[in-house]
């Protein structure tokens, strides 16, 4: 299922997105012309889809002031039912892989403000080494999680190669399992 994409600097709707209540809710709500719903759900898409140009590019305490600034007149606040298909969304794409993305990124940030912080004085080469050397094994566990999810949906956990090195068919029996 498709629900958003950042295009050319826009964030494009898809059909599917319209299909959650949360999101069909705005849409609807906005008789007129359709602005101020495609402006708070570009705002939520920006504000926290992972890819975003601005969630790579910003820090999270200026990341919703910034794009408030961009989509609202000033002052505004999100109405209940905009903050709870802000909520949805959240919901929808955080995965334990993306908690784990947010969490680097914000550990990144972290050694962003010790360099800063730190240019007068000498650097701990060896706390940010250990970090970075963290951040490779993350990636080992990504891989090796990545293929039981995949292992697990294709049936395939016992064996996945037969004689010859060859893959399982996820509609063969692996050897040793009979009915």
């Amino acid at each position: 299922m498709k629900l958003f994409d950042i295009l050319g600097g826009n964030v494009t709707i898809h059909e599917d997105a319209l299909a959650i209540p949360a999101f069909k809710k705005i849409w609807e709500k906005d008789k007129a012309d359709k602005q101020h719903a495609i402006a708070v759900i570009s705002y939520i898409v920006f504000k926290n889809k992972w890819d975003s140009p601005y969630v790579l590019s910003m820090t999270e305490d200026i990341l919703e002031e910034a794009l408030k600034k961009e989509f609202f007149p000033e002052g505004y606040q999100l109405t209940p039912d905009e903050l709870i298909a802000e909520d949805t969304f959240k919901r929808l794409q955080y995965t334990r892989t993306l908690a784990m993305l947010n969490s680097i990124r914000l550990k990144l940030d972290t050694f962003t403000q010790y360099y800063h912080d730190s240019l007068e004085e000498e650097l701990d080469e060896k706390k940010i080494e250990k970090y970075l050397a963290g951040f490779a094994k993350v990636k080992d566990t990504y891989v090796t999680l990545d293929f039981l999810e995949k292992a697990v949906k294709a049936g395939e956990m016992d064996t996945t190669k037969v004689k010859g090195d060859a893959k399982i068919n996820p509609f063969e029996l692996p050897t040793g399992v009979r009915k």
